[in-house]
């Protein structure tokens, strides 16, 4: 949880190595700003939602801090509706990276680890027939439509295939799931 300015620094650094690792030359990053290059309207959403989490959790009843929760909070999600992504505050340690545009949807009480990444087109949350949400623990990688549903915890290191759907808990770390239901593949 991003508390104070010099934790807001540290997560923002964190994640823009992930998301710009790939620009050599300044006037490359020019370009895929000009363009709007996926990863750069991706990391313009992650970047907000990270402002929004400190203005949130500093904000003490100070009411410009307030405002500028819900200036940033309106830019993030004008910028989410039009990618595709609901996430709340909150929700992601460090190391958010969501490699692709597409539907992701994640319950605001979920709790998850540092270093997630995201392939796009995923829904965390809960199963419809109670409140209960996932729990991902740290370095879980999740797969291209992807589904985590219901009291599940899943362990560090996990890694989700592509379109599976997870309903009971991973308590192996470091495994491969894929399937519906998830099994265990590796």
């Amino acid at each position: 949880m991003i508390q104070t300015y010099s934790d807001l620094k540290r997560c923002l650094q964190i994640e823009k190595q992930w998301y710009f690792e790939w620009y050599t030359t300044k006037k490359k990053k020019w370009y895929f700003r000009f363009t709007s290059q996926h990863r750069y309207e991706i990391w313009r959403y992650v970047r907000l939602l990270r402002i929004c989490e400190y203005l949130l959790n500093s904000n003490g009843g100070n009411p410009f801090k307030t405002l500028a929760l819900w200036w940033y909070e309106r830019r993030r999600n004008r910028l989410g509706n039009r990618l595709g992504i609901c996430i709340s505050p909150n929700v992601f340690d460090e190391g958010l990276f969501i490699d692709h545009i597409g539907h992701i949807i994640i319950n605001p009480y979920c709790k998850i680890g540092k270093n997630c990444h995201i392939h796009g087109n995923c829904c965390i949350g809960n199963s419809g027939q109670s409140n209960d949400v996932p729990t991902l623990g740290d370095n879980v990688d999740i797969g291209w439509g992807a589904m985590i549903v219901g009291d599940v915890r899943v362990a560090d290191g996990v890694i989700i295939g592509a379109n599976a759907v997870v309903t009971k808990s991973i308590v192996e770390p470091r495994s491969t799931w894929a399937g519906v239901p998830a099994r265990k593949v590796k």
